[in-house]
């Protein structure tokens, strides 16, 4: 996990402890645009998975972490 100091955040990591290579980059921002903000999110970010055949990254989901002062309405 790394923190930029800068309202990103990101977390790479591996789903097996033995194998050094990543499976997962997860990056999370807290800059969220207006419309994000109004829809009751503190952060968004993408997941990017791993593929071994490709050797490369490729985004798979879009993340978002909710405040907890949001309220449905």
């Amino acid at each position: 996990m790394l923190d930029t100091g800068r309202g990103t955040l990101y977390i790479i990591g591996s789903f097996k402890k033995n194998i050094p290579e990543p499976d997962f980059k997860l990056f999370l921002t807290s800059n969220v645009s207006i419309s994000d903000f109004n829809m009751g999110y503190s952060m968004t970010g993408s997941l990017e998975r791993g593929s071994k055949q490709e050797n490369s990254f490729q985004t798979t989901h879009f993340a978002v972490i909710k405040r907890r002062d949001f309220e449905k309405r």
